[in-house]
């Protein structure tokens, strides 16, 4: 109880700089706010031995759709289309060259430096002489046989004259009048005094629907037609050589059919189209084309990495608009900034920013790059393996489209850098 008030004040004061200071307070010209979990004002990464304020994952997440490369991507995505031999009617030229510009990864150009160029001929594009065939069908008709049956009926026997009624029998009826004014009173409903009947039976007649198979005929006009197309993709290699070489065979017939000698009377077939048949088949071997070679639209869900700066959310609000550019020179600008950090939290910070960026470089068809940034951030912190199961997965998607990235081996006692976890959210 002796304590010195003044040095309990003296750490008081102390212990309120220290938690203003891990709460809001500055710190070496960088301001941190622990609502968003970030610093601005700043201008660097944060240096301090404390955590940033925790963010919900979905916070950092964000749903990318992207264009997965194509067996034609390695190749460049300038195309020239040029037009296709025997390709008098038919426009394919014109369809291949839609179906190649509606995607993202390619242009196609009709002038200048070009990467691919696409031709091809039609080999056959035949529509089928119309038939009409006659062929021999079963027909039902419905008909209402008469058939009979036996239905019982009641019949009232004649009453007896009363003269030759004996003593039982008149006691009999009275009994029964009696019987019945009990139930008319109580609201049933009395019987017939003295009425006797039998039963007899009638022949009656009725109606029963009946199926009946008759012959008639099937007429069935038909139409085929087939259309065949080839393909061939030059790239501009040393020297230029062929990539691509591809036969699309479509082949396809229409049917209808009508009805001759029916009772409900003639229905004759509907009419066949062969040029709309055949120009189905040349959608269909254009499509198979297009399956095969061109990219599809794709969406992944990617984890970014809290940096300690409010650049990297920015980040990836910018990546959900797909505004992957901006996003880019948003990070670019952060790791050049403070491109040597020293201490291990800002050796942390720095290498989610860099992890960061390779994610946004590599959707957005950088992958050398995108490689590089991801590795360089495993090196600055390892010990992450979703970090090393993106990479993998970019590496594959490199691959795919032919560019070749070497896996970089760490140098013989090499030690992992400081600061090798991830930083708090």
């Amino acid at each position: 109880m002796g304590m010195n008030i003044g040095w309990v004040r003296a750490c008081w004061t102390v212990l309120s700089f220290a938690v203003l200071t891990g709460c809001g307070g500055n710190y070496r010209g960088g301001n941190y706010n622990s609502r968003r979990g970030d610093w601005s004002g700043g201008g660097s990464f944060p240096v301090g031995g404390f955590a940033s304020a925790p963010s919900a994952q979905s916070e950092w997440q964000a749903e990318v759709t992207y264009e997965p490369p194509s067996a034609f991507s390695r190749w460049g995505f300038r195309v020239l289309v040029r037009p296709f031999d025997n390709d008098s009617s038919a426009g394919i030229t014109q369809r291949m060259a839609q179906i190649i510009d509606a995607t993202r990864s390619f242009d196609v150009v009709t002038s200048g430096a070009v990467h691919m160029a696409v031709s091809g001929a039609v080999q056959e594009s035949r529509v089928g002489a119309e038939s009409v065939e006659v062929e021999p069908a079963r027909c039902v008709r419905t008909l209402q046989e008469t058939r009979s049956r036996r239905v019982p009926y009641e019949v009232e026997d004649p009453a007896a004259p009363p003269s030759t009624q004996t003593r039982e029998q008149n006691y009999e009826q009275l009994g029964e009048a009696i019987g019945n004014l009990i139930v008319a009173a109580a609201g049933g409903r009395p019987s017939t005094m003295g009425r006797r009947t039998h039963t007899e039976y009638r022949d009656e007649e009725f109606f029963v629907p009946v199926e009946q198979a008759y012959g008639c005929q099937t007429v069935v006009r038909h139409i085929d037609a087939t259309f065949r197309l080839h393909v061939q993709v030059m790239a501009r290699t040393r020297p230029v050589r062929v990539v691509y070489e591809h036969d699309f065979a479509e082949h396809d017939d229409e049917r209808t059919t009508g009805r001759r000698g029916s009772d409900h009377g003639d229905q004759e077939p509907a009419p066949v189209d062969g040029e709309a048949l055949l120009r189905s088949l040349q959608a269909r071997a254009l499509d198979a084309f297009a399956r095969e070679n061109m990219p599809h639209s794709a969406s992944e869900t990617l984890r970014f990495e809290a940096c300690g700066d409010e650049r990297c959310a920015a980040a990836v609000t910018l990546v959900r608009t797909q505004n992957f550019d901006e996003a880019n020179r948003t990070l670019t600008e952060l790791v050049t900034q403070d491109a040597l950090p020293r201490r291990h939290r800002a050796v942390a910070y720095m290498a989610a920013a860099i992890f960061d960026r390779g994610l946004v470089r590599a959707y957005s068809g950088q992958f050398a790059s995108g490689v590089d940034d991801i590795s360089r951030a495993i090196a600055l912190s390892p010990g992450h393996p979703d970090w090393e199961a993106r990479l993998a997965r970019i590496r594959e998607m490199a691959t795919a489209v032919g560019v070749e990235i070497p896996v970089p081996r760490a140098p013989r006692g090499a030690r992992p850098a400081a600061g090798g976890r991830r930083p708090a959210r």
